[in-house]
């Protein structure tokens, strides 16, 4: 049974049926809360019907702690992934409910991160921590939603690979360097070029070496 009030100058739907949990849902107009009505009631009929209350009382922000709390601890670098979802937590992205979400809110936060200066690689990888979080509730917490809103369209293209050739007197710089580093004097001989090849990822070419560089400018391999 369906019943229909005005409250403080909305209308508020409540659904009572003995096959599920009852359904409460707030609205600003009387057609939207009839056409909600409608369709949870005929959605019932043809056992089609997913209950989204757990997901419209649940923010992105619980979401986000809950994950940390449950599923970080099994990642192996904990602490990045922590860093990078706690980052998150800090955009009025986590104010809403997860029934609120659009594809249109993670644009939002995107543009937002651009416009702090920070790279396409790192925008995407938050925009991936955050896709999985919300796949976990759906699957795992019970907040079900028609469809995970971060979608790939929201993803910037990433830059590829840098390639460049060292310079004159950057090889003996970077044996320098290697000579001063614990993790590389305890485990490496500078002065075997082969080995502090496979340290650093440096690719022999002839009588030079490349050194590959992703956007970040962190070694990458090869």
């Amino acid at each position: 049974m369906a019943t229909l009030r005005k409250r403080k100058g909305k209308w508020t739907v409540s659904i009572r049926k003995k096959s599920i949990r009852p359904v409460y849902q707030t609205f600003d107009l009387k057609s939207d809360a009839r056409s909600f009505i409608s369709k949870v009631e005929s959605d019932i009929q043809q056992r089609k019907y997913k209950d989204v209350s757990e997901a419209a009382n649940t923010t992105f922000k619980v979401v986000l702690h809950r994950y940390i709390r449950e599923k970080i601890e099994n990642k192996k670098d904990k602490r990045r992934e922590r860093s990078k979802l706690n980052v998150i937590l800090r955009h009025l992205i986590v104010k809403y409910n997860l029934s609120e979400l659009k594809t249109s809110d993670f644009a939002k936060y995107r543009d937002d991160r651009v416009k702090d200066g920070v790279t396409n690689s790192t925008i995407n990888r938050e925009l991936s921590a955050m896709r999985v979080a919300i796949q976990t509730s759906i699957d795992e917490w019970d907040c079900w939603i028609p469809e995970n809103p971060v979608k790939s369209l929201v993803k910037l293209p990433e830059n590829p690979a840098r390639e460049r050739r060292l310079e004159a007197g950057e090889y003996e710089k970077l044996m320098e360097a290697c000579k001063r580093s614990s993790k590389f004097s305890s485990t490496s001989n500078p002065s075997n070029p082969h080995q502090l090849s496979t340290s650093l990822n440096l690719q022999s070419n002839y009588s030079k070496y490349v050194l590959l560089l992703d956007d970040t400018h962190h070694c990458c391999n090869v």
